[in-house]
This record gives C-alpha cells, sequence and structure tokens, in this order.
C-alpha cells in the first residue's frame, strides 16, 4: 500500500513539472533593438535580463517595456480581456495577446507578420513590426549586426483655430494714499492703491524704474478693486504706481508719488553690558545704541560666529535708535566681541567691547529638556541635559502625581562642544505601567568641589493612574515544553481595579475565565491549545471604563510534533 502511494505521487509530480515547463522556440535568438540609434534597454525583471528575441524569423518584444519606451507610460492592463491599451500620437491602441493584430482607435488591423503574440518564461512578447507599423514608427533590419531599426514618427498637432480675443480693458489707476510722506530712509511707507475692477496686479517703481513693491494681493470694494504696498524708499523723489499685469504705460495707468526721505548715516555709538564680569551661566545684556538708519543688529565671536540678534524690537529718541541682546555667558575667560547693526541696503558698521566671564568652580546647567515630553506607559523618555563642561556628574529626584518614585536614570554618558563650553548628557527614565500624570524631575549638576545647580524637567506619562490595573504575575502550565496539540492553561494574576482580561494569540482572542478574588489579587485563568511552533500570547488588562493597564507577552516553548509515518 506504502509503494502504491509513492508511484501516484510521483506521477503528480510529473504533471506539474509538465504543466509549468517554459518551452523555447526553435528560432529563439536574442536581437538588438534600436530607437533613434540608442540601443534600447529592456531592464530587468525577476533577477533576468530582459532581452529582445528572434522568433517565427521576426524580432519579438515584452509588450509592456516596448510600449513604455515608445510613449513613455506603462499601458493600461485588462487581465479578463488580457488587453494592454495606451495612447500615442493622439491615436488609442489596444492589443488583444490572444490574437495577431492591433485595434487603432476601436478598428483590428491584422498584424503584416502573421504571427500571434508569444509567452516565454512568463512574459508576453508581440512581433515589433506590427506595433511599429501601426505606429508610425520607419523600421530596417541590419542582418550583418543582427539588429532592427526604429525611427519616430513626426507629429503634426492638429490645427487648431484660437476663439477671437476680447477686447483688452486697459488698466487704471483711480487713487493713492500713502500714509506718511516724510520719513527716515529705512522705514516703511503704506500705500493704499484703488484701481478698476480688472486690474490683477499693481507695482511701485521709483524714477529709475527699480521695483520698490509688488502685490498681486487685493480686495473687490464695489467697483474697485483695492491694493496694499509697503515699501521702504532709501531717497526721497516721485515714486510711480502701475496698475495692469501688462504694465502698459497709457495716461490712466499710473499715479505718481512725491515722497521726502531724510538720508542718516548708519553708525553704531555705544555698546555696553550690564554686567562686567559675569560668571558662567549667567545673562548678559547687552545694550547698542545706533543712529536711526539701523535696521538690524547682531553680536558676533571669533569662537561662536554670529551667536545673538536682537529679536525685541528697538526704542528711539531723537535720532538715536536703542537697541537690547540679552545672552548666556557660557564661555569661560576674557574674551573680545563684536556688535554689528546694517542698514536696509545692507550696509554694515561694527563696533568691539570685551567681557571678561568668569567660572568660579560653578556648575552651570544651560539647558534640560525630556524627549519626548509626553510618552504612554511602560515607555521611556530621554533625558538630555546640557551644561559647563566643569560637571562631573548629574543626580535625580522624581516626583510624580503619584508620590515620589524610584525610577532608574541610566546616564549614557556625554559630549562635548569645547568651543562653546559645553557638556551635553543623556539618559534614560522607564515608567512602568503602574505609573502616569505629569512627573517633575529634578537635575542636579555637581562638581568634584561639589558646588551643584539644578533645574526641573517635565514629563506627562499617558495611561492607567492605580496600580489596580497592573500584572503581577503570568505563567503557563505545564512548565518547559508542550507538545503541539496538548491544552496549556495560563494564569494571571492582577490587580482588584481589573475588571476584564483579553488574551490574544497571532490575531485571535482567546477565552478567559472570569476573575476570582484572593486576597488585595484577583486571579484569572486561560485556555489554549498549543501551537505546531512556538507561540506568543500578549495579555492585558482593562478597567470598568475599557481602560488599558498594562500588556505583556507570555512565550510558550512547543516541541515539535513526532513523526509517525517515516519512510520505510
Amino acid at each position: 500500500m506504502r509503494k502504491l502511494k509513492k508511484t501516484a505521487a510521483v506521477f503528480i509530480c510529473l504533471c506539474l513539472l509538465l504543466l509549468n515547463a517554459n518551452f523555447t522556440f526553435a528560432a529563439e535568438r536574442p536581437i538588438r533593438v534600436y530607437l533613434d540609434s540608442k540601443l534600447v534597454n529592456f531592464g530587468i525583471t525577476d533577477g533576468q535580463q530582459v532581452q529582445a528575441l528572434t522568433i517565427y524569423d521576426y524580432a519579438y518584444v515584452p509588450i509592456a517595456r516596448i510600449i513604455e519606451i515608445l510613449t513613455g507610460k506603462a499601458p493600461a492592463w485588462n487581465d479578463p480581456t488580457k488587453t494592454a491599451s495606451f495612447d500615442f500620437n493622439g491615436k488609442s491602441y489596444a492589443i488583444d495577446t490572444r490574437q495577431s493584430g492591433i485595434y487603432v482607435n476601436g478598428t483590428f488591423t491584422a498584424s503584416p507578420t502573421g504571427t500571434p503574440p508569444v509567452i516565454i518564461n512568463s512574459r508576453t512578447l508581440i512581433p515589433l513590426k506590427m506595433l511599429s507599423t501601426a505606429m508610425g514608427f520607419s523600421q530596417n533590419y541590419d542582418a550583418a549586426t543582427h539588429s532592427t531599426w526604429l525611427t519616430s514618427p513626426v507629429y503634426t498637432p492638429p490645427v487648431v483655430t484660437p476663439p477671437p480675443a476680447a477686447p483688452v480693458q486697459l488698466p487704471v489707476v483711480n487713487s493713492v494714499t500713502a500714509n506718511k510722506t516724510s520719513i527716515q530712509s529705512g522705514d516703511v511707507i503704506t500705500l493704499a492703491v484703488r484701481t478698476n475692477t480688472t486690474t490683477s496686479t499693481v507695482k511701485v517703481e521709483d524714477s529709475s524704474g527699480r521695483v520698490l513693491a509688488e502685490s498681486k494681493s487685493f480686495r473687490p470694494e464695489g467697483t474697485e478693486n483695492v491694493f496694499s504696498l509697503d515699501l521702504k524708499p532709501s531717497a526721497g523723489g516721485t515714486v510711480y504706481v502701475y496698475a495692469g499685469s501688462s504694465f502698459t504705460y497709457n495716461e490712466n495707468s499710473y499715479k505718481t508719488v512725491d515722497l521726502t526721505v531724510s538720508t542718516v548715516a548708519l553708525a553704531i555709538d555705544s555698546v555696553t553690558t550690564d554686567i562686567a564680569n559675569p560668571a558662567t551661566g549667567t545673562t548678559v545684556s547687552v545694550t547698542i545704541v545706533t543712529s536711526t538708519a539701523a535696521t538690524k543688529v547682531w553680536l558676533n565671536s571669533t569662537l561662536r560666529g554670529n551667536f545673538a540678534e536682537s529679536v525685541s524690537g528697538y526704542t528711539d529718541s531723537g535720532t538715536k535708535r536703542t537697541w537690547k541682546i540679552t545672552y548666556i555667558a557660557d564661555v569661560n575667560g576674557y574674551q573680545n566681541l563684536t556688535a554689528y547693526a546694517s542698514d536696509v541696503n545692507g550696509n554694515t558698521v561694527n563696533r568691539s567691547f570685551s567681557l571678561d566671564v568668569i567660572s568660579q568652580g560653578r556648575s552651570v546647567i544651560y539647558d534640560a529638556y525630556a524627549s519626548p515630553p509626553e510618552i504612554d506607559a511602560n515607555a521611556s523618555a530621554e533625558i538630555i541635559v546640557v551644561t559647563s563642561t566643569n560637571v562631573t556628574s548629574l543626580s535625580y529626584n522624581i516626583i510624580s502625581g503619584y508620590g515620589s518614585v524610584s525610577v532608574p536614570f541610566q546616564t549614557t554618558g556625554y559630549t562635548d562642544n569645547t568651543v562653546r563650553g559645553e557638556r551635553t548628557w543623556r539618559g534614560n527614565i522607564y515608567y512602568p505601567g503602574a505609573q502616569s500624570g505629569v512627573s517633575r524631575i529634578t537635575v542636579t549638576a555637581a562638581t568634584n568641589t561639589a558646588v551643584t545647580a539644578s533645574t526641573t524637567v517635565s514629563v506627562n506619562v499617558r495611561g492607567v493612574s492605580s496600580t489596580d490595573l497592573a500584572i503581577y504575575s503570568l505563567s503557563s502550565g505545564p512548565s518547559g515544553q508542550v507538545a503541539a496539540g496538548t491544552a496549556v492553561q495560563i494564569s494571571v494574576s492582577t490587580g482588584l481595579g481589573v475588571s476584564s482580561v483579553t488574551a490574544v494569540y497571532n490575531n485571535q482572542t482567546i477565552n478567559v475565565a472570569a476573575g476570582t478574588v484572593s486576597g488585595s489579587f484577583k486571579n484569572w485563568v486561560i485556555n489554549v491549545n498549543a501551537a505546531s511552533s512556538t507561540m506568543n500570547v500578549t495579555v492585558s488588562t482593562y478597567n470598568a471604563g475599557g481602560v488599558r493597564g498594562e500588556s505583556r507577552d507570555l512565550p510558550i516553548t512547543v516541541a515539535p510534533p513526532a513523526d509517525t509515518d517515516s519512510a520505510q
């Protein structure tokens, strides 16, 4: 009986091999294809070089790839009809791979080769001459090099007679109003421009033709469009406001505005600091007094380049403009700094000043933050602390919304930036599922001399806020390897706040028996049949509101099934 089974199996295997065999045509031979004098590369599919072949004494090419090469776009494939469709030079084409021909604009044209498409190695090939003739490509064969040459057709687009142009309505500037006409160089003037409703853009030029402002944003108002333009003229005189996308010059397309601009020389009068000898980590305020021509000020040093800029604006008093820049003194020692100022035209002036930053053996914390600042329960947050380079250790104290907790802080070391005089520390803090809410982490930096500085970092832990939803124990029996198909019992011990327990294996939910109270715990039983290979069951707890408390994975080692029908 066993020999009969083996004979039947061999017969079935031979049938399957015959059904899946790939046959080679007698005349099958690779051929080169050139398009407009360039060799066509059909690419690689399934790890094999795709080639054009000579079949039935004609060049055959892969259908999808040749259409993509000739048209620049892959064809649309209809699997039920085995048809590839595409458009080219204003015509639609369809190739039914079961017929020897091609449809052009719905009309069937027989292939000039009289040969059908073929399938080789699960790839459909079609006669190249059938496709090139229908699409208007010229094709020549070179027997010496066994190559076929294609030349693209010349496409003549259809002549389209445009409709008569609508009469052009010339742009009209009805009025221009300036919020002020007498300013200092670098100040901003706002122009309100009213035009006819067909005007879509306006621009402002000075007498030399330089564009000062342009706007395409307008507000329709009755029979007018209203534009608002801001400009910073550097010199006085007449400015011209034009309307219209083409800015055609006519007597109504523009209006003029006369401006008076007083030119003030760019200068820095003084640079002062509120502290002459700041300690490391101290905030220093720098006051820079310039002429009113200044539009921006910043600080520069040979150690750090441009490192601080005024972002709070300025105050004016007569012909003077006062700026404030604050920064943390974080580089020890005597240093030369430079204050820069620039005007609206990009001109710059500078003035040097000195600062003596004293370390005094102090440790300084420049920055401290958690990444990410909000995490799920049973997750880790990375704490990043930037200190002065004389800091040798970090200590910490964690206070959560439920009192002080002991959570390990694992420092993964630090990196130094010697140019900025900074030391960056990184560490991880893990929060178990029993902890949630906002936790404040007090980080304290210390030196060898025990002088310290501290700061606070906040981490918001999402999840369950009660230890009653925790999993206290999770085990399966029998222990060790279990036989495939045998029953396995999983025991779970949780807090009293657990209303339900789920167990999931291979995306299937397993039934869980109702929990029984035992002292301050609830005990749950899960029954599952062992799989044919090692399995992993995920157990989760939930409260009455459906909020998940904790999830754990329980791996179960399953022995492979015994061989009950070995060969004789």
